[in-house]
């Protein structure tokens, strides 16, 4: 008789800043559901935007999001960045207007949803911050603790990976019940507001403190004002050639890890060769020496799939960091010889063609990453090492990918700043 499993749906609300964050828990998921299936008979679905989403029309966008997500999900979890996001007609940005509908369901039934908040703390170059963004950002931290919110912060989406893994299990373990989440018994609204007059005023204090510290910053440009065009100008060039190796550190990794893959794939098709004609399953001698000798093959696969992550995620980390500095050293450069030294309109189109045809090329490199991603995702889960590196592999680049796209988006808006329009 099939096992009957009930469905739980996370709704992932974020910037386009944690896109890898996303894309990372989509992952961990697949790895939680194997565990969930058999202890709580439950499956998780991850659903965010804008794949999970279909077309509609509505007053704006955010509502026609609001319309079709509101009531369909579980668990909701939130993750900012260094960016709060784009202001809607109700809130400071989706995420937060997301992050409001969520709680208010909470509060009105317990027992409907439950509500996850992150914040990533992440090393960043200082030159590629939107200070009025990261204040924004910190001012919606700040206010959490006076809503009755637990938040946790991570470095990194690894670490991401790791924590929310617990949290997940940890929730559905001690909270649902079956059908329903548990119900959580809430204090009355007189109780709320002398617990809020009591911490009030400390919690204003610490939290004007923190974004006075950010504020003084608020009026500081992204360029020192002592940078000069050519100190501009270097800048570009050597964020441009660090980039540069570092795309052709992963494609001479990504070949490497292609070929190691296909002496694998030789000594498979060997050992099928040799033991094909013999039972695979029995205590016959040659089937224990089939089973072992596969064990040891893709084990080793396992090992190489592995080495090629690790020797990734420091050029992913030097990656995003080059392609920031390179843009905005580009519109930085653009805009100064604008105005200082009246450059001419076929320069600029040059330049602006120059930056539209990089653009393209990240298009392309995105879909050719996302394509041995996927080869990567199906392959079969033969051993417990393999199947762990496979997805290690997958988030990895999950991570990289996320990282171009925002590279893409933020060229897309330069062109768009210098009065270019994108294609």
């Amino acid at each position: 008789m099939a096992q009957q499993l009930t469905q739980l749906t996370i709704f992932f609300s974020g910037t386009s800043a944690v896109e890898a964050e996303c894309a990372a828990l989509k992952a961990v998921i697949e790895e939680l559901n194997r565990m969930l299936a058999k202890s709580h008979k439950i499956l998780l679905k991850v659903v965010s935007w804008p794949n999970d989403f279909r077309p509609g029309v509505n007053q704006d966008l955010q509502s026609e999001i609001n319309r079709q997500i509101q009531g369909q999900y579980d668990i909701y979890i939130g993750v900012l960045g260094s960016r709060f996001g784009t202001p809607t007609q109700r809130a400071g940005s989706g995420t937060e207007e997301e992050f409001q509908i969520a709680v208010s369901q909470f509060l009105q039934d317990t027992t409907s949803i439950r509500v996850l908040f992150y914040f990533k703390r992440a090393n960043q170059d200082p030159f590629t911050i939107d200070t009025k963004q990261l204040i924004k950002v910190h001012k919606f931290r700040s206010d959490l603790s006076q809503k009755g919110v637990i938040y946790r912060d991570f470095k990194d989406t690894a670490n991401f990976v790791e924590i929310v893994k617990e949290h997940l299990w940890n929730l559905i373990s001690d909270e649902w019940n079956g059908n329903v989440w548990k119900l959580i018994e809430l204090p009355s609204q007189r109780d709320t507001n002398e617990i809020n007059t009591q911490s009030e005023q400390k919690t204003e204090e610490k939290a004007t403190s923190v974004i006075e510290i950010i504020a003084e910053s608020e009026d500081v440009t992204l360029v020192p004002e002592e940078t000069g065009y050519f100190d501009l100008m270097k800048e570009f060039y050597t964020a441009v050639e660090s980039m540069t190796s570092s795309l052709g550190n992963m494609t001479e990794y990504t070949v490497h890890i292609g070929e190691q893959f296909n002496v694998h794939t030789k000594s498979a098709n060997n050992l099928m060769e040799k033991y094909g004609d013999k039972p695979k399953i029995g205590g016959s001698r040659d089937a224990q020496k089939y089973l072992t000798k596969a064990k040891e093959v893709v084990d080793n696969a396992g090992s190489d799939l592995e080495t090629y992550t690790g020797k990734m995620i420091p050029q992913i980390s030097a990656l995003k960091t080059d392609l920031q500095v390179m843009l905005n050293r580009f519109r930085d450069v653009y805009i100064f010889a604008n105005e200082k030294f009246e450059t001419s309109e076929e320069q600029k189109q040059k330049d602006a063609g120059a930056l539209h045809e990089f653009i393209e090329t990240m298009v392309t490199l995105v879909g050719k990453i996302m394509i041995f991603q996927e080869s990567i995702t199906n392959l079969p889960a033969l051993t417990t090492k393999f199947n762990k590196a496979r997805k290690h592999a997958t988030t990895v680049l999950g991570e990289l990918i996320a990282e171009i796209k925002i590279a893409i988006d933020q060229g897309n808006n330069i062109l768009k700043q210098i009065g270019v329009t994108e294609n």
